[in-house]
C-alpha cells in the first residue's frame, strides 16, 4: 500500500477534482472535498482502512490547465506538506485549443504540458512526497473526434512523464473506454468531460487499485 498511517493525501487537478468543493471550508470538513472522487476516496479510506487515519485534501480548481496548476502548486499543494500527491490535469490544456477562450500564445502543446508536469513532480519529490499521475480523459470512444483525439495525446504524454520518474500511472482513459464499450456516454457524463457520480466511482476504483493493490469490488 502506498499510503502510510496519518498520511496527508493531496489530490490536485481541475474541475474533475474540484467538483464544487467549498474553498473556504477547513480541510477536515467534508464540504472541502466536493462531491466527486475526492469525497468518495476519503469515505472509502475512512470506512475500509480506519486504522490509517488518512486525510484527503482536495486541491482541484475548475478550468485549470497544467500551467495554472503549476502557478499555485507551492501554496496550494506543497505548503500542506503532503505525504502523497496525485495529479489529474490536462483536459483543459487540450480544450483551450477548441473553446476559443485562449490566445494562441497561451495555448499549451503536449511538450509544454509535459514540462509543466515535470516541474510539479520534481518539486513534489524534492519535498519528500510520494506521487502518482492520473491520465486526463474524455468520455468519447470516437478516436477521430478532434478534441477526444487531442486529449488522448495528453494522456499518452502523462504516461510518459510518469514513466520518466518511475511513478504509478492510473490510466483513466482506458478505464472509461472499457465502460463506454458497454454503456452510452450519457450514463457517465453530461458533456463527455465532467464525470457524474457513476464515473467518479470508476475513478475511485482505479485509484484504489493503485493505492492498495486490491480491487475495491
Amino acid at each position: 500500500m502506498i499510503l502510510k498511517k496519518d498520511a496527508i493525501f493531496v489530490v490536485a487537478g481541475d474541475s474533475v477534482t474540484d467538483c464544487d468543493r467549498d474553498f473556504l471550508a477547513p480541510t477536515w470538513k467534508s464540504e472541502s472535498l466536493g462531491n466527486g472522487y475526492a469525497y468518495f476516496l476519503q469515505a472509502a479510506l475512512t470506512g475500509f482502512c480506519p486504522e490509517l487515519n488518512v486525510q484527503v485534501v482536495n486541491r482541484g480548481v475548475g478550468g485549470d490547465t497544467s500551467a495554472q496548476l503549476l502557478e499555485r502548486w507551492q501554496e496550494d499543494v506543497l505548503d500542506l506538506r503532503p505525504d502523497l500527491i496525485s495529479i489529474l490535469i490536462g483536459v483543459n490544456d487540450a480544450w483551450r485549443h477548441f473553446d476559443g477562450h485562449a490566445r494562441t500564445s497561451e495555448l499549451i502543446d503536449v511538450a509544454g504540458y509535459q514540462e509543466n508536469c515535470r516541474r510539479m513532480i520534481r518539486s513534489g519529490l524534492d519535498c519528500g512526497a510520494a506521487m502518482m499521475v492520473l491520465s486526463p480523459f474524455m468520455l468519447e470512444l470516437n478516436t477521430a473526434d478532434p478534441l477526444g483525439s487531442m486529449v488522448r495525446q495528453y494522456a499518452a504524454a502523462a504516461r510518459e512523464v510518469a514513466a520518466e520518474f518511475h511513478l504509478p500511472f492510473v490510466d483513466l482513459q482506458a478505464a472509461f473506454d472499457q465502460a463506454l464499450s458497454r454503456r452510452y456516454t450519457c450514463n457517465f457524463s453530461p458533456d463527455r468531460i465532467h464525470p457524474n457520480e457513476a464515473a467518479h466511482m470508476i475513478i475511485l476504483r482505479e485509484l484504489w487499485r493503485t493505492l492498495t493493490g486490491k480491487s475495491l469490488l
